[in-house]
């Protein structure tokens, strides 16, 4: 088996090592939030409020924002479930770059593959 071949064998099989160990990621049955997770200003309604002035900036709220049957949809995020949320939403994106990783090793793959075609090509004349 020429060098190159051994080479190539050698970094599809640490290639599908990093795949399963990917995927294995991915089939965990944590849960998740999906969305992103944001602070806005909001006003509280208070006449009396600093937030009635205008200009003056609005309280700071933590809104979730995730996309629901193609809507947008934002929901205010309690004080008390935040570290949580935040946790989840960690998890969501943790989950995402993930698949771009899958993503990418794959095509890596892939490469490696036409590589060691090209070597295995004879031609015919």
């Amino acid at each position: 088996m020429p060098k190159s071949t051994e080479k190539a064998l050698h970094e599809l099989n640490r290639l599908e090592s990093d795949r399963r160990s990917v995927i294995k990621a991915l089939t965990r049955s944590d849960p998740l939030v999906v969305g992103s997770l944001n602070v806005v200003p909001r006003t509280c309604g208070k006449p009396s409020c600093h937030c009635a002035v205008e200009g003056d900036p609005g309280h700071p709220v933590s809104v979730l924002m995730s996309t629901v049957r193609g809507r947008r949809r934002c929901q205010v995020v309690r004080k008390a479930d935040l570290p949580r949320v935040t946790a989840l939403v960690q998890e969501y994106r943790d989950y995402r770059e993930a698949i771009r990783s899958l993503k990418h090793l794959e095509s890596e793959q892939k490469a490696l593959l036409r590589g060691l075609m090209g070597l295995r090509d004879e031609g015919y004349e």
